[in-house]
């Protein structure tokens, strides 16, 4: 039986969806650091734009605890640079009690939609010494916790032995937290997370149903979440990135400008990953299969589509 419960669609005019006020999520072990929310993210794009000012040929390893803003302060900084960005997320490493979520490619997808010219630093093709002078190439690592020393001394030796497969040196190393130039109102410190992803390649979601799901998730309802993002596909052809942070008062939609044709299911990236304590995976996937469309009711969304959308943007 497919979930129909009728919360506004997002993307048409709806808030974003955030807490609701009949839900009180239980603490997580996590603790603010740094200063308090009235600054930063509306400073994030202004701190970005001060960094590339003077920037030629650059590569630049940004690192930082999950959900601490690091791909939203990476789009600001690629899209302020006047030159070619590239971009490199490499897989953070588990401490004790602490679970790092896997590399799903939700932020390198969700990233090339936004900047279309994008390079990808794990192509094998890509001769990092013949790209133009101009580039900034940007390596994401999530990193529970601050190193000991500022700077390109304080890596870990774990991500080095990372850019070393990669053969790439950081000439700059930037912390979420520690960094004064860095926003620093979503970055805590935890002394226990879990972790949660879910492939959800080719499926499509009811909307009234995605809404529904999204708004239990982060109330909540599946055990006490920090953080959760996901890239998901509607029957129209859009896809959302999903992007929701304790610290934050609601959740972000964020369209992505390729629309699949209205041909079947997407082949495009589409994943869910959720981050937090006590996660109950059996009933966030049990309510995730009564929200996602048979092939006879996607059929019925795409069939008027293919005559009123004929000039659609394909995704990759």
């Amino acid at each position: 039986m497919m979930r129909m419960i009728p919360i506004p669609i997002p993307g048409l005019g709806s808030p974003p969806i955030g807490r609701g006020h009949g839900w009180r999520l239980r603490g997580l072990s996590g603790r603010r650091v740094g200063p308090t929310p009235n600054d930063d993210h509306a400073n994030s794009t202004q701190s970005a734009n001060s960094l590339v000012v003077t920037t030629m040929s650059k590569t630049w390893l940004i690192s930082g605890p999950p959900g601490c803003g690091k791909t939203t302060w990476i789009l600001n900084t690629m899209q302020s640079h006047p030159g070619s960005c590239g971009y490199l997320r490499l897989e953070g490493c588990a401490d004790e009690g602490l679970e790092q979520a896997p590399d799903t490619g939700i932020d390198l997808a969700f990233l090339q939609d936004q900047i279309p010219q994008l390079r990808d630093l794990t192509d094998p093709h890509l001769d990092l010494a013949s790209q133009p002078d101009d580039l900034l190439a940007l390596i994401e690592v999530p990193q529970f916790r601050p190193p000991k020393e500022s700077g390109l001394i304080g890596i870990d030796p774990r991500v080095k032995a990372q850019l070393e497969a990669f053969q790439l040196l950081p000439d700059r190393h930037l912390h979420f937290g520690q960094e004064p130039e860095l926003p620093k109102r979503d970055t805590l410190e935890f002394s226990k997370l879990e972790s949660w992803t879910i492939s959800l390649h080719k499926y499509v979601w009811d909307p009234s149903s995605l809404n529904s799901f999204w708004f239990e998730l982060v109330n909540g309802a599946y055990g006490d979440v920090y953080r959760a993002k996901a890239l998901m596909n509607l029957p129209d052809g859009r896809a959302f990135f999903c992007n929701w942070m304790m610290t934050q008062d609601g959740s972000q939609f964020l369209p992505l400008q390729a629309v699949a044709p209205p041909n079947g299911r997407p082949t495009r990236v589409s994943e869910l990953v959720v981050q937090g304590k006590a996660l109950d995976a059996v009933g966030a996937q049990s309510t995730i299969d009564d929200c996602l469309l048979n092939d006879a009711v996607l059929e019925m969304h795409q069939a008027p589509l293919r005559d009123r959308q004929p000039e659609l943007t394909h995704s990759r």
